[in-house]
């Protein structure tokens, strides 16, 4: 009888803690006490694993969408810089005198100095 018992505790034992590759594809492996028992911890780390992947997903995405944008403005300075150089050349009185005479515009360089024109305030009570 002891043996017999034996036999049994022995194959009870054998099929515990062993694992084929039959048991895990046919699912008998999650009826196991330790996965049972850690099926919540198990479920826990799996969770934990899609938000790291989903977090560098984004990150990623993020620092992709950053390089864009620094490209972009870099390229609107450059451009920023070129248009106030050609506006600030454009706008030189001696460029100026040359536009107008090329265009044939009857206007002269007046020799004489601005006169600024004050305006007296009157103060009512």
């Amino acid at each position: 009888m002891k043996t017999e018992e034996n036999k049994e505790i022995e194959q009870k034992n054998e099929t515990e803690e062993s694992w084929s590759f039959r048991d895990i594809v046919s699912g008998r492996v999650l009826t196991l006490p330790f996965i049972s028992k850690q099926l919540f911890l198990f479920l826990f780390l799996c969770c934990l694993a899609v938000f790291y992947i989903d977090n560098r997903y984004v990150c990623e995405q993020q620092v992709a969408t950053i390089n864009k944008l620094q490209s972009d403005l870099t390229t609107a300075k450059y451009e920023a810089l070129t248009t106030s150089s050609q506006l600030m050349r454009m706008s030189r009185q001696s460029q100026v005198e040359a536009l107008i005479k090329q265009k044939g515009i009857d206007l002269e360089v007046s020799h004489e100095p601005p006169v600024i024109i004050n305006k007296e305030r009157k103060n009512n009570p």
